[in-house]
């Protein structure tokens, strides 16, 4: 005989309360449970109102979800079996199985099933009827039956949070082995960063490179060629098992052959300054490794451009210094061979400059003469002081 017919029979409707505070939830779990027309469903927002409607009308069953605004589902389901009244009323918890702990204290609080979210539709409609169907049975205790079949039920969801433990141990794991290699690839980063920012020259800055870069376990080894403005390509420093240099000179064509090495250009913008060449080991060089690769490379860009102009500036700096001191130098040989007289001095009236003509024509030696005031060495015929007057308040002139 089915449970239509038996429902039938005994000309009864079944009573089923809902606390559910998400309304879009509840509504959802009604019109489910509403498909059985002997079944009737009552929807309370909360813990607390659904105690109050238990206690005004006992129904065949509570469902009830565990988070809850006022009282929760653990506090609705202990109040419930406190209740001399309804302690006989069958609950079931909904859970999420966040962790073994939501079923050690719906234990705890006497719940007589569980049910998982998300849930199974069929399958849940199928266990309250198994549960009304015990009710039935009897009021004093559900048939064995039914026992079983929510004991099952808590087995399965036991099991099920023993593997999600796991799962998550595993992906904790996990987890813990990537933060630690992003530790240590932040930390290499921050190393060449250092020693980049020491180096001048070209040279430097691929040697510095490259002595930290070998310390990645998985690379084998690696070189860095650069590119002159007139486009010959020069090997700068290579440590290691790096590519070795018929590789490199296809890989500035784009063309790589070995499976084991990657290729990474080194741009300042859109501007190609050299390759940077690495070999790793054996099924070690993953993406991680390439990544921190990429960010390598980039450091290492800005530091060649950055080693091009700082020689640069010093090539125009020891330029510009050999030309001034020709132009002095021409300057002083004019200044020498003229028959003219110069004389300089500074506002303070101290000779710095005393050519041969002023040595023939005043009497006084260059040696002689240097840092001395004009006055005392160039005197007027009428005016002693002169030369002296001329350079009252000169030197305190801005």
């Amino acid at each position: 005989m089915t449970t239509t017919h038996k429902r039938e029979q005994s000309g009864r409707h079944y009573d089923v309360l809902v606390a559910e505070d998400s309304p879009t939830q509840a509504q959802q779990l009604a019109r489910l449970l509403a498909q059985d027309p002997d079944c009737r469903v009552r929807l309370a927002p909360d813990g607390v109102a659904a105690l109050a409607a238990a206690r005004a009308q006992p129904p065949d069953l509570v469902i009830s979800d565990i988070a809850m605004p006022a009282m929760d589902g653990y506090a609705l389901c202990r109040a419930l079996k406190d209740d001399a009244r309804l302690c006989a009323v069958p609950v079931l918890l909904f859970t999420r199985l966040t962790s073994l702990q939501d079923i050690v204290r719906s234990l705890e609080a006497g719940a007589d099933g569980f049910v998982r979210k998300p849930y199974d539709g069929a399958q849940l409609r199928e266990r309250v009827n198994r549960i009304l169907r015990g009710r039935d049975a009897g009021a004093a205790a559900r048939p064995l039956e039914v026992m079983a079949d929510e004991r099952r039920h808590i087995y399965e969801l036991l099991v099920a949070t023993h593997d999600q433990a796991l799962r998550l141990n595993t992906e904790l794991d996990t987890q813990r082995k990537d933060l630690a290699r992003m530790v240590d690839s932040l930390a290499l980063l921050g190393t060449i960063a250092g020693a980049l920012n020491e180096a001048a020259s070209e040279a430097d800055v691929a040697g510095a490179a490259l002595d930290h870069l070998l310390r990645m376990p998985a690379l084998a080894g690696a070189a860095i060629d650069t590119v002159a403005p007139d486009g010959a390509w020069c090997l700068l420093a290579q440590r290691g098992d790096a590519p070795d240099g018929g590789a490199r000179v296809r890989a500035q064509g784009g063309a790589l052959d070995d499976p084991a090495s990657v290729c990474l250009p080194l741009l300042s913008g859109e501007r190609r300054l050299g390759l940077l060449h690495a070999r790793g080991l054996p099924d070690a060089f993953g993406a991680d490794e390439h990544k921190l690769l990429a960010a390598v490379a980039q450091q290492v860009a800005l530091a060649l451009e950055r080693a091009r102009l700082y020689t640069r500036a010093e090539a125009l700096v020891v330029e510009r210094t050999q030309a001034l001191r020709s132009e002095r130098n021409r300057l002083s040989a004019v200044v020498e061979t003229a028959g003219t007289l110069v004389l300089l001095a500074d506002p303070e009236g101290r000779i710095v400059t005393f050519n041969r003509a002023c040595e023939e024509s005043l009497g006084w030696r260059a040696d002689q003469a240097l840092g001395r005031r004009c006055w005392e060495v160039v005197r007027g015929a009428e005016e002693p002081d002169i030369v002296r007057k001329l350079f009252t308040g000169l030197a305190s002139d801005p």
